[in-house]
């Protein structure tokens, strides 16, 4: 599937970014960077829109499927 392009407006079937987001987190041992993620969506199934996976993103910690664990910045001094 990699560097197949897909037609303008042409769709997945419903839920299936999300089951691949899924399948992706459980893959990795349940912890992943969206980064990494972005570049697995685009490079497996050509997935390239980084708004739209955000969505998902929300979607799935709204239904308690994922948890977004924030990055610890550098402490102030």
């Amino acid at each position: 599937m990699g560097g197949k392009r897909r037609a303008r407006g042409e769709r997945r079937k419903s839920g299936e970014t999300k089951w691949n987001i899924i399948k992706y987190a459980l893959d990795n041992g349940g912890s992943f960077r969206e980064s990494d993620l972005r570049d697995h969506l685009r490079e497996e199934f050509n997935i390239r829109e980084t708004r739209g996976i955000k969505n998902h993103l929300k979607d799935l910690e709204e239904n308690g499927i994922l948890r977004k664990i924030p990055n610890r910045g550098l402490s102030n001094l």
